[in-house]
This record gives structure tokens, sequence and C-alpha cells, in this order.
């Protein structure tokens, strides 16, 4: 096994991965994740997905995740983490961490909300793990399985009820 070099951005990165509070923002390329990471934990109330343009990308290499400006950057870190490789991460970083995105972005950036209605959200997490975005595949070790594997055996009712939905259609087509 090899000997990883991580910089700063790269240790940065997996940080705000694991809990540690950051001036990053998680952010991803794939609109299923941003879906899943929405809706993930069941509140009864609407899920909403913000959507972040921005054309340009910090250049890492000149500027120090711990440097003082005054702005909002993007930047896409390396695969330092097999997390972030699988939620298609990306980053926005704050400087400072008080900026707020809606109030001082770029004037070439653009910020969508997109809301899921809070009568879709169970529904759309079992959708989203028919599609393979779920715990296990978000978080790709063993406590990520586990917990996948305690959620679907927690919903074994909703697999059953959709396997006799599924048979039914199948059978009145014919």
């Amino acid at each position: 096994m090899g000997t990883e070099k991580y910089n700063d951005w790269d240790l940065l990165a997996i940080a705000q991965h694991h809990g540690l509070a950051t001036r990053l923002l998680d952010w991803t390329y794939n609109p299923l994740v941003a879906a899943f990471f929405a809706v993930e934990k069941y509140i009864n109330t609407e899920a909403v997905i913000y959507a972040y343009l921005d054309p340009k990308h910090l250049i890492t290499d000149s500027i120090g995740p711990f440097d003082n400006y005054h702005t909002i950057g993007k930047f896409k870190p390396n695969g330092a983490s097999k997390r972030i490789i699988r939620q298609s991460g990306i980053f926005t970083v704050h400087f400072p961490a008080t900026l707020e995105l809606d109030k001082d972005k770029g004037k070439n950036c653009k910020l969508e909300k997109i809301i899921i209605d809070k009568k879709y959200r169970k529904e759309l997490l079992f959708d989203l793990s028919f599609y393979g975005i779920n715990k296990a595949s978000m978080f790709p070790d063993l406590e990520g399985l586990c917990k996948h594997v305690n959620w679907h055996m927690e919903n074994i009712n909703y697999w059953t009820s959709k396997q006799i939905e599924n048979f039914v259609a199948a059978d009145s087509e014919n």
C-alpha cells in the first residue's frame, strides 16, 4: 500500500466529510445524491435542494484554505476520500466562514432552490435506493452498509408491497 500525501485542502475536505465544522460547504455534481441528502432523515416538512452554478474554480495551488479573502470560491477536491468520490463531492469555501451564499455570491453565479414536497420525501428515499443511491453507496464502509441493511429491513413491508403491486400490474397487462 502506497503512502498518500495530502495537502491542506485534501485534509480539510476529509475532515468536513467526517463531521468537522469548517468553512466548507458540501455540494455534489449528481442531482440524485443531492436528493438523497435532502430526504435522508425523515422529517415531516418539505425538503430543499440548492443548485449552485459558479463558472470559476479556486486555484488551490496559489491559495490556502485558511487564507483570508472576502469571497466565496468553489473547489473540486482530489480523490482523497472514497466518500467524496462516491458522493461526487465538490465544495464552496467561504472567506470568511460567515459569508452567505445567497447574499455574497459572485455576479456570474446562480443559486436555485428546488423544493421536494413533504408527501414525497419518504417515497423518494425508496426510489433513490432502487437506483443505487443509499447509505451503502454514499458511505462505502462497513458502517454505511450496516445502516443501509438496517433501513432496508425496517422497511421490508414497503419492499414487499411494491413487489405485489408490480406483480399485479404485470399480470393485468397480460
